[in-house]
């Protein structure tokens, strides 16, 4: 009995030994599995997965539900991190480690395929604002679309197919464009839209059609500088030329280039480059003359469709059964102009005759052309039924308004006077009896309303048709300074336009098809221009001088002294000095002059008389004109800094304006011209003129010299010694009008005791034409 009692006591701790051991063993396996589980875990989070998979491999599937249980987990987040941030990096270096699962691999290839979907979302985007750029609407808007509602572009893509849906709509409504009757801004019926210069800054002015100024368009940020005419409106956006003043822009790559901007005054943007005159937009068609190209025909995302003629277009308007335009058959005086009708398809040649011109006003128009060499014939009416009267010199035809033709004719003294004429009663009527043109511009007619819109004094005002009952258009500070930067955009010149960067490199041209002459160095450009213009019958020399060095422009004496008055030609003159650029200045040593103006040369005084008005030229090459009043003397000129001063007036320009006074002088008949403007530092115009020969050129009014030099945008201008004694010299050679065959210079060209040159050339004088071509071949190889 004992013995059982302690068999089953031995049996009993033997149990409790066992089951002490078997729970000591299953404690160290809970532990080491726990253990087991932390390691990982901490291989895992601290991104060690060469070890996290070591220890895995090494336990050869014994504790797998473990290891699972520690791998499910963080392969879960794993996956759902990297599916979060878009990011494979973690996910492959977790696979290449050993854990090569379906989810791991599922992951990837989830947010592989959402990163293409972005990369092709983004690559649509840039691409589709490229083809907005490029005014491809239609795939820009296709690309927009492409957009991911999770791309940071999609609301910037949406605007972009707002501005698309909205430009399609402005276009496919069009009924606006041009009005044959504005002549210098847009009206939509509720708003104009005017090129103005407010507070010095040209821009884009709005204002309602009874009279209250809505707001300014600022398109520069320096005054006096552009170009802005041929405004069109199609919807909500307006289309317009703009450019830098640099004359014609023949030997600039876009100098007047075609712009876009919203009627809230958003959005500016380049539209098209090049070297372009007038704009109308018809429909979903453009029309646009080039000085280049001649009249284009363009879509409504200004694609070139075709070109309608070639050659210099005079002007062009739209009527209501299509497009007549006039060309100009040559640059010389009594070219037959002659007169097209373009119907969408062809042209029809309708009209030639001297000096002709053609104004399309709706079923109605305007004609005008020279006979018998001194007098204008104007013809109103339709196709059918025409009143004709004669006048002279009419100077520029506006429009019609109430029934009645309004134009301007030049008077005596160059004095232009505005009319009308009734075609219903057939009388004329002399608006301007007080005043001369010059005084105001009529910058458009709006007929609907019967008001003129008209500028004086840089001011704008409603008119009636007699210019009475004017009503002041308030000038408003620009509330919309949103485009500082607009000059990046509307065509400004850099030097690398203007100069030639090889230092020795002297690029000559004669591009004798457009009648340039033009000269660039490192640190000079010059460029003439010969335009024979229709509105004066004259032959017109434009000089534009860039140079970076003002010590450049000066004058020569033929006997190296500034008091001599020994006389020679202005090309003997320009031989002993080898000029590049060469013409007749004041002429001061003539005893008419003698007791002018203060005369300085060279910085020094020459003869200290002041009664009139002088042009000075200071070292830092800025200029000023000063009239007696000033009180200007010889000592505070030198002391600021005068280097050249000319004294034959009368001011032409001031303030970017024609001076008034200039009708005042008797010398403003028509003669041959010779004249100096100042745009900046740097940048000069110089005027001349062939005149006294009706067989090549009637010469110039004193109004029409200092108009054209005040388009050319001269803040100043000053009127020069001109007669015969006007000459202008490229290169040592006559670029004005010559003697007639057999007829000696001498006898010809007034002697002069000196001349104004800017730059020198040891290659002066040359026979120019070993540099003659034609502009296509300048076109391509130096422009």
């Amino acid at each position: 009995m004992k013995r059982r009692l302690l068999l089953i006591v031995v049996l009993i701790i033997i149990i409790i030994i066992g089951v002490a051991l078997i729970l000591n063993m299953k404690a160290k396996e809970d532990e080491y599995k726990n253990n087991l589980s932390i390691a990982i875990r901490q291989y895992f989070e601290n991104e060690d997965y060469a070890n996290a998979f070591y220890i895995i491999k090494n336990e050869n599937g014994k504790y797998n539900n473990v290891m699972n249980i520690e791998i499910e987990k963080y392969v879960s987040k794993l996956c759902e991190d990297s599916i979060n941030v878009l990011s494979t990096n973690k996910l492959i270096e977790f696979r290449d480690a050993g854990g090569n699962y379906v989810i791991i691999n599922d992951a990837i290839n989830q947010i592989e395929e959402e990163l293409k979907r972005i990369n092709e979302s983004n690559e649509n985007y840039l691409n589709a604002v490229s083809d907005y750029m490029n005014r491809n609407f239609e795939s820009a808007r296709s690309r927009f679309n492409a957009v991911l509602a999770s791309d940071e572009n999609y609301s910037t893509a949406q605007m972009y197919i707002a501005e698309i849906d909205l430009r399609e709509k402005s276009w496919n409504n069009n009924i606006q464009g041009k009005s044959s009757y504005l002549n210098a801004c847009a009206y939509d019926g509720e708003y104009l839209y005017i090129p103005f210069i407010l507070n010095d800054i040209d821009g884009i002015y709005k204002v309602t059609s009874d009279g209250k100024a809505v707001d300014f368009f600022p398109l520069s940020n320096e005054p006096g500088e552009l170009i802005i005419n041929s405004i069109n409106i199609v919807g909500d956006y307006l289309y317009f030329i703009a450019g830098e003043q640099v004359g014609s822009g023949y030997t600039f790559k876009s100098p007047y280039c075609i712009y876009e901007i919203k009627t809230d005054g958003s959005g500016l943007s380049l539209v098209l480059e090049g070297n372009f005159k007038d704009m109308y937009i018809k429909g979903d068609k453009v029309y646009v003359s080039s000085r280049e190209d001649g009249l284009i025909e363009y879509n409504k995302n200004f694609e070139k469709q075709k070109t309608i003629a070639e050659g210099i277009v005079s002007e062009f308007s739209l009527g209501n059964e299509g497009l007549y335009y006039t060309l100009q058959s040559d640059l010389t005086y009594s070219s037959n102009n002659s007169v097209y009708f373009y119907d969408g398809q062809q042209s029809k040649l309708i009209d030639s005759n001297e000096y002709k011109h053609y104004y399309r006003l709706g079923e109605e128009h305007i004609t005008y052309y020279q006979h018998n060499g001194t007098f204008e014939i104007l013809n109103f009416g339709n196709d059918v039924d025409e009143v004709r009267i004669r006048t002279v010199d009419v100077y520029k035809v506006y429009g019609k308004m109430e029934n009645q033709i309004l134009y301007s004719v030049v008077g005596s003294l160059g004095r232009e006077t505005l009319y009308s004429y009734s075609i219903t009663d057939g009388n004329g009527t002399q608006i301007s009896d007080t005043k001369e043109v010059i005084d105001y511009e009529i910058k458009g007619i709006l007929y609907e309303n019967n008001k003129l819109l008209i500028e004086e004094n840089g001011k704008l005002y409603f008119s009636d048709l007699l210019i009475n009952n004017r009503q002041e258009i308030v000038n408003i500070q620009s509330n919309n300074l949103l485009l500082e930067n607009n000059m990046q955009i509307i065509n400004h010149l850099k030097e690398s336009d203007i100069y030639n960067d090889a230092a020795d490199n002297q690029l000559i041209n004669v591009i004798y098809d457009k009648q340039i002459w033009s000269y660039k160095d490192n640190e000079l450009n010059i460029t003439i221009e010969k335009r024979y213009m229709d509105p004066y019958d004259c032959n017109v020399y434009i000089t534009h001088i860039f140079t970076k060095d003002y010590s450049l422009i000066t004058t020569g004496n033929a006997k190296n002294s500034p008091v001599s008055d020994s006389t020679f030609t202005a090309s003997e003159i320009s031989d002993k000095y080898e000029t590049i650029f060469a013409q007749s200045t004041d002429t001061f040593l003539h005893e008419q002059n003698a007791d002018k103006g203060i005369i300085i040369r060279h910085g020094q005084v020459v003869r200290d008389i002041f009664l009139e008005d002088m042009f000075v030229l200071f070292e830092d090459g800025t200029a000023q004109v000063y009239e007696a009043s000033d009180n200007i003397n010889s000592e505070m000129l030198i002391d600021m800094g005068a280097s050249l001063s000319f004294s034959f007036g009368p001011i032409l320009v001031e303030d970017y304006k024609v001076n008034k006074n200039v009708v005042a002088t008797k010398l403003s008949d028509r003669n041959p011209r010779s004249a100096i403007g100042y745009i900046e530092p740097g940048h000069y115009v110089l005027l001349a003129s062939d005149g006294r020969d009706y067989e090549v050129s009637r010469g110039l009014t004193m109004i029409q010299a200092a108009k054209i030099l005040e388009d050319e945008g001269c803040k100043i201008a000053y009127n020069l010694d001109g007669g015969m004694t006007t000459a202008v010299l490229f290169m040592g050679n006559y670029v004005t009008h010559g003697p007639p065959y057999g007829t000696s210079e001498w006898f010809y060209y007034r002697r002069i005791a000196e001349i104004f040159y800017v730059g020198t050339s040891e290659l002066s004088p040359v026979d120019l034409g070993q540099f003659a071509c034609n502009y296509e071949y300048y076109k391509n190889n130096y422009k």
